[in-house]
């Protein structure tokens, strides 16, 4: 039985997105506490490689060891897991109709998904 929880990230590439689920420092803490993470390798990203490297984090391309698996924008629908969760902004939540094919294919794949749009506290719209 595996014990070790495992945290991945995926980079979309689209025109001018640099922003990342994690950075390095969060990257360092989910290390120190026990947790593998694993970062795919992106060039476009705004923090390198090397950054994740020095603190911990396994670069792969291969999240398929990832309990949970995390990113920023909509995932390459050909790349998404089954069975496993996930976190981004999915924007299924407000029903539009680019949208379905990714509800889709998430209810077909029987994968857990957090949009963070969804993500709320008592005295905040949203996170």
């Amino acid at each position: 039985m595996r014990e070790e929880v495992a945290v991945g990230t995926y980079f979309v590439v689209v025109f001018r997105e640099r922003r990342v689920p994690l950075c390095p420092s969060h990257v360092a803490e989910l290390v120190k506490s026990g947790v593998k993470v694993v970062v795919e390798p992106s060039k476009s990203r705004i923090f390198p490689d090397v950054d994740y490297a020095k603190v911990g984090a396994q670069l792969s391309n291969d999240l398929s060891p990832c309990d949970v698996i995390l990113g920023v924008k909509q995932p390459d629908q050909s790349k998404l897991l089954a069975k496993k969760t996930y976190m981004f902004f999915s924007h299924v939540i407000k029903g539009q109709t680019e949208n379905k094919q990714l509800l889709d294919k998430v209810l077909d794949l029987n994968i857990s998904l957090f949009d963070y749009e969804c993500i709320k506290q008592p005295s905040v719209a949203s996170l």
